[in-house]
């Protein structure tokens, strides 16, 4: 059950907040579940960031696509148009053009398919914009 009142016996928290009662097995469960997810999400950072270098290196203009197979499933991987800029030159530039509002927050990515549709103020902005690919990657089963 939970309760606000702290108990007695409970050393005072750092933050002061009241000790709630409930069941220890919970408590400690919930405590190893956590610990798991970020082991998890740790080991699949490293991983995908592996197979990103990998794709990386295997992809290419005239291969955007691939995949990695496995027995259980596969790894679909796929370059991404994307670029690297001067944010505030870029946001000043399209101010000026009466284009800010047609890409309000400005990532890599959008930026990159907004100047494919606008090849003029690409020309324009070139200067403050280094094109790039990134790998995007999506795990089917």
């Amino acid at each position: 059950m939970l309760s606000a009142k702290p108990r007695a016996l409970d050393p005072p928290m750092e933050d002061e907040s009241a000790a709630l009662d409930a069941p220890a097995y919970l408590v400690q469960r919930y405590i190893e579940l956590t610990a798991q997810r970020r082991a998890l999400e740790e080991q699949i950072a490293v991983i995908r960031a592996e197979l990103e270098m990998v794709a990386a290196a295997s992809l290419s203009e005239s291969i955007p696509k691939g995949r990695f197979v496995s027995p259980t499933g596969h790894v679909t991987a796929r370059l991404q148009p994307t670029c690297v800029f001067d944010r505030a030159e870029v946001y000043k530039h399209l101010q000026k053009a009466g284009r800010l509002a047609d890409v309000a927050t400005v990532t890599g990515p959008q930026l990159a398919r907004f100047l494919a549709r606008e090849p003029q103020l690409a020309a324009r902005l070139s200067e403050f914009i280094r094109p790039r690919h990134s790998v995007v990657l999506h795990s089917l089963q």
